[in-house]
């Protein structure tokens, strides 16, 4: 009885579509795969930041410089008081004042019938400087030309070029600070044989002073690591004197 109610329904409702119809349209009986292969993407994904930590601190060369920043007069004042060290170096070599009283009675000048290569001492044979009776140790020499030669470099930056450039980056990566800052690094290996006489030492610091006045060069400038370095390299020069027990000279430099 039931059979006969569902032919008879079938009989009253037919059905529109054919079994052709169905190829016309997406065939749901079709079998669909995926592929789980692993993606051989050469692209890495960068892991996303963890919701606690702190952003990397940039940094903001304004306000490194508005703690240091100087007046014009002041600037101009700091370069002046660079000039007599430079110049005393000179006269305390040319004048021979490393040698004591007693040292320079007992040299005899040069004459011109007087062989210097015979005594090892005697008057420089220069008009100008009638006192400079002989050649200073190397000690004395790396300590002048220490001076000397960051004088210039130091000078230039704070007359002119600390003035004249804006605060901020413009400043502190200038070619004249870092040249600035250069000088004090090459002084400061000077200083380390001045200090302490040996070459082996002096070596040492030469190595350490040229790897920052390398990194005084970067196109990126790190003003707090450079001003580190810095503080080595004289702590590096000053050494030797607590070595010896110096501590009054240490304190004096």
């Amino acid at each position: 009885m039931m059979l006969s109610t569902r032919n008879e329904h079938r009989r009253r409702y037919p059905r529109t579509d054919s079994v052709d119809d169905k190829s016309d349209g997406p065939d749901d009986s079709a079998d669909y795969s995926v592929d789980f292969a692993p993606c051989t993407s050469n692209d890495t994904v960068e892991p996303l930041p963890s919701p606690d930590a702190k952003p990397k601190e940039e940094f903001d060369g304004a306000a490194y410089s508005s703690k240091r920043d100087m007046t014009p007069l002041q600037e101009r004042v700091n370069a002046l008081t660079i000039l007599p060290s430079a110049v005393f170096c000179l006269y305390y070599i040319f004048a021979c004042k490393w040698m004591d009283g007693s040292a320079m009675r007992s040299v005899a000048p040069i004459s011109s019938d007087t062989d210097s290569q015979d005594t090892g001492m005697g008057c420089f044979p220069l008009a100008m400087f009638p006192q400079f009776y002989s050649y200073p140790p190397l000690p004395v020499l790396a300590l002048a030309f220490g001076i000397i030669l960051h004088c210039p470099f130091s000078f230039l930056y704070h007359w002119k070029y600390a003035i004249l450039m804006p605060p901020g980056i413009a400043r502190i990566g200038h070619w004249s600070r870092r040249l600035d800052h250069s000088g004090i690094h090459i002084c400061s290996a000077f200083w380390s044989y001045a200090t302490s006489g040996s070459v082996a030492y002096f070596l040492l610091n030469l190595l350490y002073n040229g790897d920052c006045t390398y990194r005084q060069f970067e196109q990126k400038v790190q003003p707090r690591r450079n001003q580190i370095r810095i503080l080595v390299s004289m702590l590096a020069y000053t050494a030797p004197l607590l070595c010896r027990g110096e501590s009054d000279v240490f304190c004096r430099g």
